[in-house]
């Protein structure tokens, strides 16, 4: 199994945090972010390569006392025979 690359990424200000807006594991090129809706029609952010268009998941830490998920996190690429253009496809 070969390894995946991943980049952290931590929510809110980046100009107020001091911190670098995130960049693709794959290609280097900047992310763009775009709200979506999970099934329970929770509001989530998906993370979205403005230079390769490789599909991206963003993957927040938990805090292991209170289990709530913390600002931080990794940006990690969806497998292409998981993600949701290959399934729509058929692909395998």
């Amino acid at each position: 199994m070969s390894k995946i690359n991943c980049t952290k990424y931590v929510e809110g200000d980046w100009v107020e945090e001091g911190l670098s807006p995130c960049h693709c594991p794959v290609c280097g090129g900047f992310l763009a972010w775009e709200d979506d809706h999970d099934a329970d029609m929770n509001e989530i952010i998906v993370p979205v390569c403005n230079k390769c268009k490789t599909e991206l998941i963003a993957l927040p830490d938990i805090d292991e006392e209170t289990g709530e998920e913390t600002i931080w996190g990794k940006i990690c690429p969806i497998p292409k025979a998981d993600s949701l253009h290959s399934k729509e496809k058929g692909e395998q």
